[in-house]
C-alpha cells in the first residue's frame, strides 16, 4: 500500500482499544476523505465493531488499506430547514 503524504497529528480514530463489556458495539464513523489511509488508522480501526464511511470510493480505499471489520456507505444527512434548494 502507498505511504501517506503526512502523519496524522491527531489520535483519530483513537489509539485506545474501546471495546469493553459495558458496550455493545463500537462504530467508527469518518467523512476523511483520501486515496489511502494515514499509517496506524488500519491498526486503529480494526478495533472498532464496524466502521461507517460516506461513499463507495471510501470504503474501498479502507478496504485497500487494511480495515478488515465490517464496513457501511452512510451517506450524509440533511436539514431541509437550513439548507432547502427549493427556498
Amino acid at each position: 500500500s502507498p505511504e501517506p503524504f503526512y502523519e496524522s497529528p491527531h489520535p483519530c480514530p483513537p489509539p485506545l482499544p474501546l471495546l469493553s463489556p459495558r458496550y455493545r458495539a463500537v462504530i467508527g464513523r469518518t467523512m476523511f476523505e483520501t486515496d489511502r489511509l494515514p499509517r496506524g488508522w488500519e491498526i486503529r480501526l480494526n478495533r472498532m465493531t464496524e466502521v461507517w464511511v460516506t461513499s463507495a470510493f471510501q470504503k474501498k480505499i479502507f478496504e485497500e488499506g487494511g480495515v478488515t471489520v465490517p464496513m457501511r456507505v452512510v451517506g450524509q444527512g440533511i436539514d431541509v430547514d437550513v439548507c432547502n434548494p427549493l427556498t
